[in-house]
């Protein structure tokens, strides 16, 4: 038979037990929940004939805000954008020598991975003839002005809305 005192002392024990418990229990599932409200584009950039492009630009733009994410895919063509926010998105893939491929309606919802591979067609480079044309400089550089520097006084009654920066 348990005493009262005992009772109450191994009551208070799993009371502590139990907060331990939840304390420890708490911030994994807070974790899991933080991962949940973002999604998840990646895949794989190649050439018509299904060789890798490294260094391919993968541009994802979200439709509805306008949030901007360029990455640059691997060595092996491989790309992965992370953290995206949930929404519709319009997904643009360019290399050099390559034309651009675009996919529209692309939907990343809550802790989804979507899948997105491009295959680029070739596309023959061509060379466009640069101009330079002169212009009269912004600043003149030929002509000096003396500038008027402020004693103490006229800085120190300068009003400044009443704020002490200390």
């Amino acid at each position: 038979m348990l005493h009262f005192r005992s009772f109450k002392q191994y009551a208070l024990s799993a009371l502590a037990l139990g907060c331990v418990a939840v304390l420890v229990a708490r911030p994994a599932g807070l974790h899991a929940q933080a991962q949940a409200t973002t999604g998840l584009v990646r895949g794989i950039v190649s050439d018509s004939a299904g060789g890798p492009l490294p260094g391919a630009e993968v541009e994802l733009r979200n439709v509805a805000t306008n949030f901007r994410l360029t990455i640059t895919t691997n060595n092996l063509g491989v790309y992965v954008a992370g953290l995206l926010p949930v929404g519709t998105y319009e997904v643009t893939a360019r290399s050099l020598g390559y034309r651009a491929a675009r996919r529209s309606g692309i939907q990343v919802r809550l802790g989804a991975t979507v899948p997105l591979d491009f295959a680029l067609p070739r596309q023959a480079i061509q060379l466009e003839e640069l101009v330079a044309i002169a212009e009269a400089p912004l600043v003149g550089v030929g002509r000096v002005e003396s500038s008027t520097r402020l004693n103490e006084e006229v800085v120190k009654g300068l009003p400044n809305n009443g704020r002490h920066y200390l």
